[in-house]
């Protein structure tokens, strides 16, 4: 349910930077590698949803393999136990890589942060222009 919000308040937010945009196409400079600033203040709220899609989806897909690997008929009790295991082991050894990342996520420069961020906006900035 919150997947579906977040995409909702998303597709609003973006009608009204579209409207606004539209409403300074003549008044702004024509220079295509500075984000309108509105478009600026956005794009948490495209990544956020971007991501909460992506997780959702991910997570459906994970729920599925792991009910059939789990439930495989043709495997003995306990095999299924021993995937059950294995299945536990990846996990941990997946959030152990996940908390690593986030730890050098946090402790990382400011202006790699911005680097990013700018690669981001060029790369938006690129779409948008070929959809015009």
């Amino acid at each position: 349910m919150r997947t579906a919000k977040l995409a909702a308040h998303s597709f609003v937010k973006l009608r009204r930077i579209v409207k606004e945009a539209d409403e300074k196409e003549g008044t702004t400079s024509t220079d295509g590698e500075e984000l309108p600033e509105s478009l600026s203040s956005a794009l948490p709220t495209f990544m956020e949803t971007f991501w909460s899609l992506s997780s959702h989806d991910i997570t459906g897909t994970l729920d599925k393999v792991i009910a059939r690997v789990l439930s495989d008929g043709g495997v003995s009790l306990e095999e299924r136990g021993l995937r059950a295991e294995r299945l536990r082991k990846l996990g941990q050894a997946l959030q152990a890589l996940s908390e690593a990342t986030e730890t050098a996520t946090a402790t990382s420069s400011g202006p790699q942060g911005t680097a990013e961020c700018r690669r981001f906006e060029k790369a938006f900035v690129a779409s948008m222009a070929n959809r015009a």
